[in-house]
């Protein structure tokens, strides 16, 4: 049926063009009876005039849009797939912040829950034997490293020694099983964290608390691991939050105990201190 419809359009147009070209007198400007040239709505020559009679009106915008050389379509398809940098940008960035901000609800829900109902469980998929790992769990020795710095407090060198003992024995010695050394590693790594970088943020310059993005990120990566069943990635991230948390903590403590007593004159082997206390 729609065959028959184009024709009988054709055939109408094609009538026109002959009365059109056959009749003498007829004013160039009288559109009532004059097909509307080609080149005037800027369509490309190899389109039909049949194409452009009030039924063929489809079969013209088919024609256009699979013909490229038209400038006004290629203009409008060159305007359509332009790219707004700036929409996408704030979108993108609104994207991964939300996106950020959920992994750090999430590891924050999970750690709460392990220090909780979950306080005996070691929160990992594998058996013991499976992720034992010198690597790992015994990176946890390196929480000695900011007792190095605190020399004239023997209460925060005993808890970092402490805390580096726990790590081994929840991360190394009863790793992939069930004791209550997971639980008590949780909540000294998460009341050190916090105190850490609550102290840094009261005595130094706000700018050394962003020293935890890295330790912060490594954890959060470690535990995606987990989800995904990556048992090598595991080991590797979970060392990274071992070494640089022990890192930062370390150059933290050092910072807290340096800075009070450090002269405030500008020398060369000051500027580092000078722009990090306060």
């Amino acid at each position: 049926m729609g065959t028959t419809a184009h024709t009988s359009c054709e055939k109408e147009a094609t009538t026109r063009r002959r009365k059109h070209q056959g009749t003498p007198g007829i004013a160039e400007n009288n559109d009532s009876t004059r097909i509307p040239r080609l080149w005037r709505l800027e369509f490309p020559s190899e389109i039909s005039a049949s194409s452009l009679s009030f039924c063929g009106y489809g079969t013209t915008i088919i024609a256009l849009l699979r013909n490229n050389k038209s400038p006004t379509i290629k203009r409008t398809a060159e305007f359509s797939n332009e790219p707004n940098s700036n929409n996408e940008g704030a979108v993108s960035s609104k994207i991964s912040s939300l996106s950020s901000f959920y992994e750090i609800t999430k590891v924050a829900k999970t750690q709460a829950r392990g220090m909780t109902e979950e306080f005996r469980s070691s929160g990992l998929p594998w058996s013991g034997d499976e992720c034992r790992s010198l690597i790992a769990g015994g990176s946890g020795v390196l929480y000695c490293l900011p007792a190095l710095f605190c020399n004239s407090n023997p209460l925060e060198q005993s808890i970092w020694l402490t805390q580096a003992l726990i790590s081994v024995m929840a991360d190394y010695v009863y790793v992939g099983g069930d004791s209550w050394i997971h639980g008590i590693d949780r909540f000294f790594a998460t009341a050190n964290t916090l105190l850490v970088i609550f102290r840094a943020a009261l005595g130094l310059k706000i700018i050394t608390t962003t020293i935890a993005v890295i330790p912060i990120y490594t954890f959060i990566l470690a535990n995606q691991s987990k989800q995904i069943m990556d048992l090598q990635g595991w080991i590797y991230l979970h060392f990274l939050w071992h070494l640089t948390s022990s890192i930062a903590v370390a150059f933290t403590v050092h910072l807290l105990h340096t800075c009070p007593d450090f002269n405030e004159e500008y020398s060369n082997s000051y500027s580092l201190l000078h722009s990090l206390c306060k």
